[in-house]
Parts: structure tokens; sequence; C-alpha cells
């Protein structure tokens, strides 16, 4: 978008220089002409007439040059706008880049805790049954796994909305499927 408004305000810079040209025209008239109607179609009633006209921009007062002034001067703030687009546009791809790398990373420690956690369950589990430990110790166990999984459930969302940011970033879209309700109705009627 905007570089289709720098495009737009280079081209009326074309058209503001355009006004210092002379304009030419050319007009033509025709038609029939008679004094009876039974001779209006006769070769001799025709009467066409073509004139040219030439206009040239002398005495305008300065016009031309403060509308070419005031072309150039959005032209700039249109390419400043660019600008500032383009730089928001890289510096939010490398913030969500940076940021999914992270997520990234801290996903592994995670799932390497999650594990450690559910791994630790079983243990508790084991040493329950065989009675060295109350049932305390299970129930902490699991908990200690539950907010594991959590916390490796919200990250995972995290990094999947940078994903999505980081599309959109680069210019894509989402549109969601044009008829969604007979999707799932077909879906509730397979089954």
């Amino acid at each position: 978008q905007a570089e289709a408004s720098l495009v737009a305000a280079n081209a009326r810079i074309g058209q503001a220089r355009a006004y210092f040209f002379p304009t030419l025209s050319i007009t033509g008239q025709g038609g029939l002409q008679s004094a009876e109607f039974a001779n209006w179609f006769s070769g001799n009633s025709a009467n066409f007439s073509i004139g040219p006209s030439v206009t040239l921009p002398i005495f305008l007062g300065g016009t031309n040059v403060a509308r070419l002034e005031a072309a150039e001067s959005r032209y700039q703030q249109m390419l400043e706008g660019y600008q500032q687009t383009i730089l928001l546009a890289f510096r939010e791809v490398a913030d969500l880049l940076v940021s999914i790398h992270s997520r990234t990373e801290q996903l592994a420690r995670q799932r390497e805790q999650a594990t450690a956690a559910t791994a630790a369950v079983g243990l508790a589990e084991v040493r329950y049954r065989k009675g060295l430990v109350n049932y305390l110790d299970v129930l902490d166990a699991q908990r200690t796994m539950l907010a594991a999984e959590t916390q490796l459930a919200q990250t995972e969302r995290a990094r999947l909305t940078d994903m999505v940011g980081l599309y959109k970033a680069l210019g894509g879209g989402w549109q969601p499927p044009a008829d969604s309700h007979s999707v799932s109705t077909n879906r509730s009627t397979a089954r």
C-alpha cells in the first residue's frame, strides 16, 4: 500500500510537469443543412468543420510552478512514509524471528522438564505401591507434571502465535473457510 501511494505521488509529479507544455486540441463538427427537408440527404446539404486549438501556459501567475512544488512535496512525504513502513516491517520480522528462535529453545528445555516430571510421577506411584511413601508424594509429583505440561503448552501457543505474526508480517494472510458452518455440520452427520 505504501509503495502504491509512492507510485501515485510520482505520477502526480509527471502530471504537474505536463502543465508547463502547450496543449493542442483538434475539434470537428458535422451535420446537414438545407432550407427544405427533401434536400437534407443530398450531397449539397452536408456541412463539416474542423478547427485546431493551441493553449500556451505563459501567463498563469506561477500556478504551474506551485502545482509542481506541491506534487514534489507530496512525493517526498510519501517516500518518507514508504521508508518508515519498510523499516518497521524489517524490525517486526527480525523481532519475530528472534522470538521464534528463543521460544523454540525454551520448548526443548520444557519438553525435557515435562518428560522428567512424567518419569517422577511413575517413580512416585511405584514407591507408593511398595509402601515407601504416602500418597501426598504421588499427588505432588502429578502437580509438578501438570505445571510442566501447562507451561509447555503455553510456550508452544506463544511460538505458534509468533509464527502467525511472522507470516502476516511477510505479507501472508489467513481467511477462514467460506462455509465453515457446513463443514462442521458435515463432520457431525458423518459420525
